[in-house]
């Protein structure tokens, strides 16, 4: 449950970057945060659309599907790319990577009829089973583009800070995905996109970029505490 004092909180935490900041229309909130993922999100729902992963799985368009991954990919600073073998897509440069198999699994995890944690523990198991890396950041953050109304992308470090800044203790996340952590995580983002509702908060789009200027500013508080220390002395913040 999102709290008057989580939201006051959060909220004090996003003001230490940017003072002045009464919602998410604030003119450099939104440069540095919103306007680049929002592109993203449009320029994804268009080239991972269900109809696009289907004409390129039925053409058997494999590089052409992994090549639009790498290129979205690419479009934003979310995801860690520095050492292509093992960042965020070390996936799709894995040796022993079946193409017609992991965009048929994307296609799935994307488009399936089943609730998303369901799809992400499928997808999950699939990486698994074939040892091919397996982290949160990669299929959460497509995920997020296609559906930011309601998908949440997910980096560990922040994401466990989240968890315990609202109270949550049963709920590590940890690698590999699983649908029950995604799902409880979901479930706490939504409660705030609706808290957040009076800052003008709309989707996850809004809601993961507070979380995330919010989380980098009680890192910065709390300099080199562990994510366990940064939360016992962040909560509640002071306001």
């Amino acid at each position: 449950m999102i709290t008057d004092q989580h939201l006051a909180g959060l909220v004090d935490l996003v003001r230490q970057r940017y003072p002045d900041w009464e919602d998410v229309a604030h003119p450099g909130f939104a440069a540095d945060e919103l306007a680049y993922k929002r592109a993203a999100a449009a320029k994804a729902q268009a080239q991972l659309s269900r109809q696009a992963l289907d004409d390129l799985i039925a053409a058997e368009a494999f590089d052409d599907c992994l090549a639009r991954l790498e290129r979205l990919g690419n479009d934003t600073n979310l995801l860690w790319r520095r050492v292509p073998s093992a960042g965020d897509t070390a996936v799709l440069n894995h040796p022993h990577l079946d193409k017609a198999t992991f965009c048929t699994q994307l296609r799935n995890l994307l488009h399936g009829d089943r609730p998303a944690p369901q799809r992400l523990q499928s997808f999950s198991d699939y990486l698994a089973s074939h040892d091919l890396p397996n982290g949160w950041p990669f299929p959460t953050y497509f995920l997020f583009l296609l559906h930011p109304e309601t998908e949440l992308f997910v980096k560990p470090r922040a994401a466990h800070w989240f968890l315990r800044y609202v109270g949550e203790t049963a709920v590590t996340v940890t690698t590999p995905p699983t649908a029950d952590t995604y799902a409880r995580l979901r479930e706490h983002a939504r409660d705030l996109l609706a808290a957040l509702a009076e800052f003008g908060a709309q989707d996850l789009i809004d809601v993961q970029s507070i979380l995330w200027v919010a989380h980098r500013e009680s890192r910065a508080r709390a300099g080199r505490l562990d994510a366990r220390g940064q939360v016992e002395l962040e909560i509640p913040p002071a306001s």
